[in-house]
């Protein structure tokens, strides 16, 4: 099950917004759309991914952990610089 997109002391609109892309499918499929980004670049960061598949970084970044959540993708086990930000950052791979 995935959890809440909207944390309880975001504002309402933001729990509305979560109600709306969760029951219109569009959560999910953005899910599986980073999932298939990962399937694509194994152990990339999110915004390396980003910058490979042309997806948005923020939308990558929200629904990996989602994927997660559902044990499609993993982490790396450490962090490593990204090529694209410059900072450590988490990796992602397919499980």
């Amino acid at each position: 099950m995935l959890a809440q997109a909207a944390r309880n002391t975001d504002p309402i609109t933001s729990h509305m917004a979560d109600e709306e892309i969760t029951t219109s499918g569009q959560r999910a499929a953005q899910m599986m759309q980073a999932v298939q980004a990962v399937k694509d670049y194994p152990g990339h960061t999110s915004a390396e991914l980003a910058k490979a598949t042309g997806m948005d970084r923020s939308m990558l970044a929200r629904r990996l952990p989602d994927a997660r959540s559902l044990n499609f993708v993993k982490n790396g086990d450490t962090f490593r610089k990204c090529d694209v930000t410059g900072r450590k950052s988490i990796t992602w791979y397919e499980l």
